[in-house]
């Protein structure tokens, strides 16, 4: 639906980076973890060029215990936009949790 309503209106509120990532974590707050890694999945896909959609992606991985999915999320984070507000956190965790 998500991704239907942005090819209809890719100027939709609905589906701005920022209103998909708040509800990627109001799906991860509330434990529905499918949902939320199919929001930030989707974010990717809709702004392949923010390095925030990346890290949020490769946080709720990392939330999920799932390392090496949250390590490729960060690593293109870092590439796609290397200077990404949160880029330093990003290559930290890099170098010591995700190694």
């Amino acid at each position: 639906m998500l991704r239907r309503s942005h090819e209809s209106n890719p100027a939709s509120p609905l589906t701005g980076e920022q209103p998909l990532n708040e509800l990627g974590y109001a799906f991860l707050g509330a434990k529905k973890n499918d949902y939320a890694v199919a929001v930030f999945r989707l974010n990717t896909e809709l702004y392949p060029k923010s390095g925030n959609t990346f890290d949020s992606l490769g946080e709720t991985y990392l939330a999920l215990g799932d390392k090496n999915a949250a390590r490729k999320a960060y690593e293109k984070a870092l590439e796609v936009q290397p200077d990404y507000p949160n880029a330093k956190a990003a290559k930290e965790l890099l170098e010591t949790k995700l190694k």
